[in-house]
């Protein structure tokens, strides 16, 4: 899996003294996964589909569609 992470040497330092705070920062982490259409269980993330570790279930077109796909959704 590939996901974005950030480290602090002490966790505690710096969390707010109200969690409720509307001015707490919070952190996030989305990865996003392909799937195969012609068997929808072949799923990949998408960073291994552009390092071309995705295999055989993944056609060609595999990389234009998922472009497309994640430009639609941004929209």
């Amino acid at each position: 899996t590939y996901a974005l992470t950030a480290s602090r040497e002490n966790p505690d330092q710096g969390a707010p003294d109200h969690p409720d705070d509307p001015a707490a920062r919070h952190a996030a982490a989305a990865v996003v996964q392909v799937h195969s259409l012609a068997d929808p269980t072949y799923v990949v993330d998408a960073a291994a589909l552009w390092n071309g570790l995705a295999g055989e279930p993944f056609g060609p077109r595999a990389m234009v569609d998922a472009v497309l796909a994640l430009r639609r959704a941004a929209r």
